[in-house]
Formats: structure tokens, C-alpha cells, sequence
């Protein structure tokens, strides 16, 4: 279907309130435009764009364009996706259909063609973003694990120390000893909980070893 005339432009880049005139002829199957940069040559392909794309251009929401067909028919931006067959080539179509991928990479680029094509490729990159993130995050709780890790054993190492420096243990009592009886005890402490009798036992061994401590040292005195 051949476009006739642009009959109204309101608020649409430099076109504030176009309107066609009477003396002017309507377009021929091949017309050409021309014009000073910004004269308004790429805002009229928008408009024809807002058509072929059945949306209005995203700079231009609230603006107002009317189309008229050989056939008297009229388009306008409150009906886009009617029965105006438009095919435009712009500079917007450049930008949503071609990309040259691989420029930055250090390899030879590679032209994508179509809208697809480009959404998928972005889609790629961002998913190649969030893996760099992911990866970085996994390095990040890595390091704080060990750093955890690091931070409980010198803690083991030092309580067990500890307690065989206050029990007077002859025998070596590690690390990995006294973390096998923190797990026994967490795994069911009722089992190694001492009864009365065990505690009183105790009581009496430290007694009586404390008494001979005592003694020793009054006679080597």
C-alpha cells in the first residue's frame, strides 16, 4: 500500500506542529528527502518506523503523527499495529539489527545479523557477568572458610594446651584429641556426663593428690 501524504506531526523531534500543505504533491512511488543535518530527515523514518515496529518510539511517547494511503486511508499513532505495511532502514535499525561482536576481544569481529541474534548475544554477555560475579563470590566464601578454619584450629591447639597445662596430663593430650571429645560430647554429652559418684571420686583424687603436692614440698623444704 503506497503512502500518499504525511498529513500531521505534533512533538515529534523537530516537527512541533507539522501539518501538509494543500500545494504540496503527494508522494510518487520513488521520493527522495533531503536536507541540513537535524532538518528532520531520520525523525520522519521514525515515524514510518513507529509503523513497521507497531510501537511508538521511546523519546517520543506522547507525540502525534498522521499518515494517509493512496487509498484516502488514515494512520496514525493511536492505531499502529493496522494495515500499514512499512519497511525502514535506519539508523535504528542498524542499532537494534547489527552488531559487531568480538571487537573487544582481540579477535576478528564477527557482523550479527537481526534483533534475535543481538538479544541472544546480550543475553550472553550478562550471563557471562554474572558467572565472573559468581566465580568471584565462590573465590571470596573460599578464602573466608579458611580463614574460619585457620582461626579454629590455632583455637583447638591453644585449649588443649591449656587444659593439660591446668590437669597436669603426662601424657600428650593434642589438638586432635581434645576436638574428638568436644564431637563426643556435642554428639551426646548425657553419655559423658559425670554422676555424683564420679564427681565425688574426682574430688577425692585431686584431694589427695593435692595433699602429697603438699607434703613434698614441706619435706624438701
Amino acid at each position: 500500500m503506497k503512502i500518499s501524504k504525511i498529513n500531521k506531526i505534533k512533538n515529534f523531534g523537530v516537527f512541533k506542529n507539522f501539518a501538509w500543505k494543500a500545494e504540496v504533491k503527494d508522494f510518487s512511488d520513488f521520493n527522495i528527502f533531503y536536507g541540513w543535518n537535524y532538518s528532520g530527515k531520520t525523525t520522519l523514518s521514525r515515524i514510518l518506523r513507529c509503523f513497521e515496529t507497531k510501537t511508538k518510539h521511546l523519546d517520543y511517547t506522547s507525540a502525534k503523527f498522521e499518515i494517509e494511503d493512496a487509498c484516502a486511508g488514515i494512520h496514525s499513532e493511536a492505531l499502529l499495529d493496522g494495515t500499514l505495511s512499512v519497511r525502514v532502514f535506519n539508523s535504528d535499525y542498524v542499532v537494534d539489527n547489527l552488531k559487531w561482536y568480538g571487537t573487544q576481544d582481540g579477535i576478528e569481529p564477527i557482523l550479527l545479523l537481526g534483533q534475535e541474534s543481538i538479544e541472544l548475544t546480550k543475553e550472553l554477555e550478562k550471563e557471562k557477568d554474572n558467572l565472573k560475579k559468581t566465580k568471584l563470590e565462590r573465590e571470596n566464601l573460599i578464602k573466608d572458610k579458611d580463614s574460619k578454619v585457620t582461626e579454629m584450629n590455632s583455637a583447638l591447639t591453644n585449649k588443649a594446651r591449656e587444659i593439660k597445662e591446668d590437669l597436669s596430663i603426662s601424657n600428650a593430650f593434642t589438638k586432635t584429641q581434645f576436638e574428638r571429645k568436644v564431637k563426643e560430647v556435642a554428639s551426646d554429652f548425657r553419655a559423658v556426663e559425670l554422676n555424683e559418684t564420679a564427681i565425688k571420686t574426682l574430688k577425692e583424687t585431686y584431694q589427695n593428690s593435692e595433699k602429697k603436692t603438699k607434703r613434698l614440698c614441706t619435706e624438701s623444704a
